[in-house]
C-alpha cells in the first residue's frame, strides 16, 4: 500500500466496521517525504504558489489606481465616488471572511481557497465589463471574497509548515506579495494605459479582463494541493498560546478543544468572538495595524494620481516612478523587519514568548515612518517627495512581517482563521476601505487641494505609534504572568512530590 501524505500523530480510536468516522478527530502533519500530495508540492513550492496568487489579488489594487483618470472620465465619477468603488471590496470581504474562517473547521481550507479565488477572478473580469458606478462597485465588492478566503487561511498554513527557524522569513516572503503586487499593478497598467492598445475606453478594461483570466491556471494548480482535511489537522513543530489563557497551546489542548461541546455553530462563532475581544494584546494590535491600513490604502489608491496632479507627471512616468519606490521598500521593508524579528526570536523560548520583540518592533517602525510620510506631503519638489515617501514607505512595510508573526503567536491555531478574518475586517473597515472616500471627499470639498489631503491623512499615522506601544506593554505583562503561573505551578508539583 502506498504511503500516504500524511503521518497520523494524533489519538484515534477504534472504529466498528459499520462506522467510517471516529469520534475522536485524528491529527495529521505532513512528513518530509510526503509533502502535500506527492513530490512536486513540497512546502517551498507551496509557499511560492501562495505568493503568486497574493501578488496577482494585489495587483489589481495597483491597476484599480492607475485606471483612475480613466475611470472618472468614462463614469463622471466625482473622487468620493471613486474611493467607495475603490472600497466596495470590504462589503465582500466582511460578508465572507467569516464564512470562510468558520468553515475551515469543517472543509479542506486548500478547496475553500480555491473557490474564493475562482470568485476573484470572475469579479476582475466583470470590473472590465462595468457599465456604470453601481455595477463597477458591484465587481469590487466581489474581489473581497477572494482576498477573504485567502487572507484568512492562507498565513495560517504558511506557519504551520514554515521551518521553525524561518516562520519569520517565510511570512516575510509571502506579504512581500502585497507591496509588489500593488506596485506591479502600477507599473504594468500604467505602461499598457499610457500605450492604449485598445483605445482609450476599452484599454483599462482588457487589463482587468486580462487579470481574471490569468488567476485561472493559478487556481487549478492549487486545487490539486492535498492539503488537510480541516484547519484543525494543522498542527505546528511549536503551539501558540491559546488566547483564553495566554498558555502554550499543545496537542492536548487541541484535543480538549476538538472534543468540546459545542454542537451549535452560532455558540462556536461567539465563543471565538469573545474569546478573542477578552485578548488585550491582540485588540491593541488590531487597532494599530487598522490605522496603519488606512494611510497605506491612501497612499496606495491616490498615490499615483497625487504625482500626476501635484508634479505633472503623465500616467506612464507617475506609476512607473511611484511603482518603482513601491517595489523597492516594499521588498526591503518586508525582507528587513522579517529578519530583525527572526533574528530577535531565537532568544525566544517559543512564539508566544517572541510577542513583545514583534511589539517593540513595530512601536520603533512606526516611529518612524511618522515625520517621513508628513514631510512627503509638505516639500515642493518631486525629488524631496520620492526620498522621503521612500522612507516612510520602507518604515511602513517593515510592519508587515511583525504585525501578522505577532497576531499568529498570540492566537492559538484553533482560533487563527476566525482571529485573521476579525483582524482583517476591522483593519479594512477602519482603514483602505473608508480612507479612499474620506480621503477623495476631502480632494473634492478643497477644491482639489491634494498636497492638504494627503499631509492631513499622512497626520493619521500618530494613532499606531500609541496602540502599537501599547500593545507591547500588554504583550511583556502577559508574558511575565505566564511566567510567574508557571514558577507557582512548579513549585506546587514540587511540593506534592515531597508530600508523596
Amino acid at each position: 500500500m502506498a504511503p500516504t501524505i500524511y503521518q497520523q500523530i494524533g489519538p484515534q480510536q477504534e472504529q466498528d466496521e459499520t462506522s467510517s468516522v471516529s469520534s475522536v478527530p485524528v491529527y495529521f502533519k505532513p512528513t518530509p517525504q510526503h509533502p502535500f500530495g506527492g513530490s512536486f508540492f513540497t512546502p517551498a513550492r507551496i509557499l511560492m504558489l501562495f505568493t503568486s496568487l497574493s501578488f496577482l489579488t494585489y495587483v489589481d489594487r495597483g491597476t484599480f489606481a492607475s485606471a483612475r483618470e480613466f475611470m472618472i472620465a468614462e463614469f463622471s465619477l466625482s473622487n468620493f465616488e471613486y474611493g467607495v468603488a475603490g472600497g466596495a471590496y470590504l462589503v465582500g470581504f466582511a460578508l465572507s471572511g467569516p464564512f470562510f474562517a468558520h468553515f475551515s473547521h469543517r472543509f479542506p481550507p486548500v478547496r475553500m481557497m480555491c473557490l474564493g479565488l475562482s470568485v476573484w477572478s470572475f469579479a476582475s473580469a466583470c470590473s472590465g465589463l462595468a457599465l456604470e458606478f453601481y455595477t463597477l462597485t458591484l465587481a469590487r465588492a466581489l474581489t473581497g471574497v477572494g482576498e477573504a478566503s485567502f487572507l484568512c487561511l492562507a498565513p495560517p498554513f504558511i506557519d504551520a509548515f514554515a521551518p521553525k527557524e524561518r516562520r519569520s522569513i517565510w511570512l516575510a516572503i509571502f506579504y512581500c506579495s502585497i507591496p509588489v503586487g500593488v506596485a506591479s499593478g502600477y507599473v504594468l497598467a500604467g505602461q499598457w494605459l499610457n500605450s492604449e492598445p485598445f483605445g482609450a475606453s476599452w484599454s483599462w478594461r482588457a487589463f482587468f479582463i486580462l487579470q481574471g483570466i490569468l488567476m485561472i491556471p493559478f487556481v487549478v494548480t492549487a486545487f490539486f494541493i492535498r492539503g488537510p482535511p480541516t484547519m484543525k489537522e494543522l498542527i505546528p513543530e511549536s503551539g501558540g498560546p491559546n488566547v483564553a489563557t495566554g498558555q502554550v497551546a499543545t496537542q492536548e489542548s487541541y484535543e480538549e478543544l476538538s472534543q468540546s461541546n459545542v454542537d451549535v455553530e452560532c455558540e462556536r462563532v461567539q465563543k471565538e468572538f469573545f474569546v478573542l475581544i477578552r485578548n488585550p494584546p491582540y485588540i491593541a494590535l488590531v487597532l494599530g495595524y487598522a490605522c496603519q491600513t488606512f494611510v497605506v490604502g491612501g497612499f496606495a489608491l491616490y498615490g499615483p494620481g497625487y504625482v500626476q496632479t501635484v508634479y505633472h507627471y503623465d500616467i506612464g512616468h507617475a506609476t512607473l516612478v511611484f511603482g518603482g519606490v513601491t517595489v523597492v521598500t516594499g521588498l526591503a521593508g518586508t525582507a528587513f523587519g522579517g529578519a530583525i524579528l527572526d533574528y530577535l526570536r531565537r532568544s525566544a523560548i517559543s512564539p508566544f514568548h517572541a510577542v513583545p520583540y514583534a511589539c517593540l518592533l513595530l512601536t520603533i517602525f512606526s516611529i518612524l515612518s511618522l515625520p517621513a510620510a508628513v514631510i512627503a506631503f509638505m516639500v515642493e519638489w518631486d525629488i524631496g517627495f520620492f526620498l522621503a515617501i521612500f522612507v516612510a514607505e520602507f518604515f511602513l512595510f517593515a510592519q508587515i512581517s511583525p504585525i501578522n508573526s505577532a497576531i499568529l503567536w498570540l492566537i492559538d491555531l484553533e482560533f487563527r482563521p476566525f482571529a485573521l478574518a476579525l483582524c482583517v475586517i476591522v483593519i479594512h473597515f477602519l482603514g483602505d476601505a473608508i480612507s479612499p472616500p474620506i480621503i477623495g471627499l476631502l480632494i473634492d470639498r478643497t477644491n482639489n487641494n491634494w498636497r492638504l489631503s494627503m499631509f492631513l491623512a499622512s497626520c493619521w499615522l500618530v494613532l499606531p505609534v500609541i496602540f502599537y506601544a501599547a500593545s507591547w506593554r500588554l504583550s511583556l505583562r502577559r508574558v511575565k504572568q505566564q511566567a510567574l503561573l508557571q514558577v507557582h505551578k512548579q513549585r506546587l508539583m514540587n511540593v506534592i512530590a515531597d508530600e508523596e
